[in-house]
């Protein structure tokens, strides 16, 4: 399994994000737990980026919210989250 690494930037993301949509907290920990294992599962609707973001992938958080993120084979790296429009 994959160690998380997570920007202090990322980090106040993810807290205005969770400071917004209280609901999804538990959803977006067991998405990141997921990533951790495996980040190609069939429900995290994992796919690579194109253009100038085709080094990273987006996972889906519901219908409106995404995870970024790139890794490799010891970690997790934690890009951004919001909106499709905030993250593309």
């Amino acid at each position: 399994m994959r160690s998380l690494v997570i920007s202090k930037s990322t980090q106040r993301k993810i807290k205005v994000f969770i400071k917004r949509h209280p609901t999804l907290r538990p959803k977006l920990e067991q998405i990141i737990t997921n990533l951790l294992y495996d980040p190609f599962l069939a429900g995290l609707e994992t796919h690579r980026l194109s253009g100038r973001l085709k080094h990273l992938y987006s996972a889906s958080i519901n219908y409106e919210y995404r995870v970024v993120f790139f890794f490799d084979d010891k970690f997790l790296y934690l890009g951004n989250i919001g909106s499709h429009e905030e993250v593309y």
